[in-house]
């Protein structure tokens, strides 16, 4: 199981780097679109600060798929070792619901972010439309991405079909 988690952990760091810096470069541009209008600093600066961690965040979690896979297998008890082409229709389960889980958890930084970049700004006229359309749904996404992660045994569990004798 460790080793298919292994490749395919690489493969969607790989995939996430991709979406992060394309996200990143959309909430930058929308700085830049909202500098003509001449926002508050404090309001200026704290879209910035949003931005930024959450840019931060989402770039560790694509440097642990990348870089420190073994280290989050061994977090994420996934600790079976076999050959790629010997693994069972369970631990690829188990794999696929991680995977899942850390794509959900990592897409929704982004999310919660621009969110709260929005509300900072000025033509907002809706704060509490935004908050409940784009920033909660956000961070349930980010919750069930980090259950999928951290639960994927039990999740396998319940969905696997039942053993045929």
């Amino acid at each position: 199981m460790k080793n298919l988690f292994l490749v395919l952990a690489k493969l969607l760091g790989l995939v996430l780097l991709y979406l992060v810096l394309i996200t990143s470069f959309q909430i930058f541009g929308l700085f830049f679109w909202a500098l003509g209008d001449h926002p508050p600093v404090p309001q200026l600066a704290a879209g910035i600060l949003l931005s930024l961690l959450a840019l931060f965040a989402s770039l560790a979690a694509v440097w642990v798929l990348l870089v420190r896979t073994e280290w989050l297998a061994g977090k994420l008890r996934l600790n079976t070792e076999a050959p790629l082409g010997a693994f069972t229709p369970d631990s690829a389960l188990v794999v696929g619901i991680t995977l899942i889980g850390v794509f959900v958890a990592v897409r929704s930084l982004s999310q919660v972010a621009a969110t709260a970049v929005n509300l900072q700004y000025p033509w907002t006229h809706y704060p509490e439309f935004h908050v409940l359309r784009q920033f909660l749904p956000g961070l349930i996404q980010l919750a069930a991405g980090l259950v999928l992660s951290v639960k994927a045994r039990a999740i396998a569990t319940r969905l696997a079909p039942p053993q045929r004798n």
